[in-house]
């Protein structure tokens, strides 16, 4: 869907989320689903989404970086140098 199309899409389904009840809540994101083909769980979340909140970026993955130092780099070289 086109940015301005997808915009009206989510407005309405919003306003219609919010006067469902809970039992007409999983139709309600079957029928989302269908039409828009967004999994579930980002549904759920886009919908409860203020209309004017933007898309927050995604989070920045926390873990060892791929570099490596000069002394773990020759370590690797040692490592996986091929046998004599």
């Amino acid at each position: 869907m086109p940015g301005e199309r997808l915009k009206a899409v989510l407005r309405m389904y919003r306003e219609r989320r919010r006067a469902a009840s809970r039992r007409e809540l999983s139709k309600f994101l079957d029928k989302f689903h269908g039409s828009t083909a967004y999994h579930r769980k980002y549904a759920i979340a886009a919908l409860a989404r203020p209309a004017g909140e933007p898309v927050s970026p995604p989070k920045r993955r926390r873990g060892h970086s791929t570099c490596f130092c000069q002394r773990g780099g020759k370590a690797l070289l040692v490592l996986f140098a091929p046998a004599p």
